[in-house]
């Protein structure tokens, strides 16, 4: 819907925080009332996903068909011009990174790769984008009252699209008119 203000009266649209291989300051250390032991909601995560021995971010976007970026383009920390360069390697962090990225920081990174100035828009990359995708067309595949489910050769009226398009921005353009 690009940088248009909602037209309902609301004139304050609070932008998302980039996404980027940072944790937010109340995630890096989580309260004592709710984190027993280690505290650092990465660090949970990792060793979490250690134990239950989910594949690296590179093992899933070879799956993709998708080449994995490299460990020299992997680094932790904010998409900020101030900080971009002096992000330490993933590998800096642990050796055990090598080829071997933790998905979920993975998804993070890859995003991060856009990164040019602070301004520049970062979506999610390849591999999170299709993660994303899949998990809700199978939740709409999965749910027998889903549209997808009930109607699957449904295809938007072309006077709907936009250049050949449909896509959510088009498809809230039509909710809010309706």
């Amino acid at each position: 819907m690009g940088n248009n203000p909602p037209k309902n009266g609301l004139n304050r649209v609070q932008k998302a925080y980039k996404i980027d291989s940072s944790l937010v300051n109340p995630l890096g250390m989580l309260p004592r009332t709710a984190a027993k032991g280690i505290r650092s909601l990465a660090e949970r995560n990792l060793k979490r996903g250690m134990s239950m021995g989910l594949p690296s971010g590179q093992d899933v976007a070879r799956y993709m068909d998708i080449i994995p970026f490299q460990d020299k383009d992997l680094r932790v920390g904010k998409a900020t011009e101030e900080d971009a360069q002096k992000n330490p390697l993933v590998t800096q962090i642990s050796k055990a990174f090598a080829g071997n990225a933790p998905l979920w920081y993975y998804v993070l990174a890859e995003a991060q790769q856009q990164f040019q100035k602070n301004d520049t828009a970062i979506m999610l990359g390849a591999v999170g984008g299709r993660i994303v995708a899949e998990v809700f067309i199978g939740l709409l595949l999965g749910d027998s009252h889903s549209f997808l489910s009930q109607v699957p050769s449904w295809k938007p009226e072309p006077a709907f699209m936009t250049n050949g398009k449909f896509g959510m921005a088009e498809l809230i353009k039509e909710a809010r008119q309706a």
